[in-house]
């Protein structure tokens, strides 16, 4: 498993045998992520959580012709430290960095970041350079970045509303299938609570989103050198 980011770079140079790293790399890739699964109580049920969650609102979207813009990222682009969420959901992501061997490259920005946190974007957000951007791993975002734009919460008196950014409250508020959106939508605080229900609470303390990813970076890379035999207990 120590190799496996080598071999990748080796395979990208033969032409020959590249049938048969295209076979081979996948078997391997999934054999580490299912044994730095089971080292984190959870992580295997909150991915299937998130695949079952962007199931569910791609459903209602598509259905309502709920979107938000094509390439737009404004979410993405606020300041990190107020977009929270725990390590926990961070994992999943940490794992995959891992396994693509991108995971010192994130850890190494993490660690000289050297922004005031307050203008620190998200680090796995890409910028177009046009005022746009998107995020680079959006398939193991945490919950706060699937369920903003995309989901309700209760504010008070119990009252509950679209959370969102201005330009999708707006075509929520003008849409013909308001009422079904908002009955239809999931609640953001139970969503959240049910998704980070899997953890043991070893990972569960909630912390703006680079911190979290950082720790999770931490721990998922000490846990694959374990597997590896770079460190003993």
């Amino acid at each position: 498993m120590a190799n496996l980011q080598r071999n990748h770079a080796v395979c990208r140079g033969l032409t020959t045998k590249r049938r048969f790293c295209n076979q081979f790399f996948p078997i391997m890739e999934d054999n580490l992520r299912n044994q730095l699964d089971e080292h984190f109580e959870g992580v295997a049920q909150l991915r299937n959580f998130y695949i079952k969650l962007d199931i569910e609102i791609s459903k209602i979207s598509n259905k309502y012709n709920f979107h938000c813009k094509n390439g737009c990222g404004a979410c993405c682009m606020g300041n990190a430290i107020n977009k929270e969420a725990t390590v926990f959901e961070l994992l999943p992501l940490a794992i995959e960095l891992e396994i693509s061997g991108k995971s010192n490259k994130y850890l190494e920005i993490l660690e000289n970041e050297d922004c005031p946190k307050n203008v620190c974007v998200c680090v796995v957000f890409v910028d177009n350079q046009k005022g746009l951007g998107h995020c680079g791993e959006y398939k193991y975002r945490p919950l706060v970045c699937r369920l903003f734009g995309d989901s309700m919460y209760h504010e008070k008196n119990n009252v509950v509303d679209f959370i969102g950014c201005h330009w999708l409250k707006e075509l929520y508020e003008n849409s013909l299938n308001k009422k079904q959106l908002h009955d239809l939508l999931p609640k953001m605080s139970e969503t959240v609570f049910e998704g980070r229900c899997f953890s043991d609470n070893s990972y569960d303390t909630v912390i703006d989103i680079n911190s979290a990813l950082k720790t999770a970076l931490e721990l998922v890379k000490m846990k694959h050198d374990l597997i590896d035999g770079k460190l003993e207990f």
